[in-house]
């Protein structure tokens, strides 16, 4: 009785250390593949407008809830050294996915 439960929680181990692998492979596989393109001189600019559209979106998403259009600018100056000009109530009328980068 032992054996079999101990052979299972084995497998459910081996299971889930073969999921995480697989997910590590697919973010390995990104990042190489940036990193070539980067040295081979091609897509830098795609990768890059991607790399910045993907964080307007995660910015956009961590403070346009809250409204908190201050917080949102400096980060945005810290990360990008970039002011936006950008009101309140212009950050609320164009909503959470208006205000990303497109």
């Amino acid at each position: 009785m032992l054996r079999k439960k101990s052979k299972r929680t084995i497998t459910e181990y081996e299971s889930v250390l073969l999921e995480y692998d697989d997910v590590m492979n697919q973010q390995r596989e990104v990042i190489y593949s940036r990193r070539r393109h980067a040295l081979l001189g091609e897509r830098i600019r795609d990768d890059i407008f991607d790399m910045l559209h993907e964080s307007s979106i995660d910015l956009t998403r961590k403070y346009y809830a809250d409204g908190n259009l201050d917080e949102l600018k400096n980060e945005v100056r810290a990360r990008f050294l970039a002011d936006i000009e950008l009101t309140s109530d212009q950050f609320q009328r164009l909503g959470e996915r208006g205000s990303a980068i497109s």
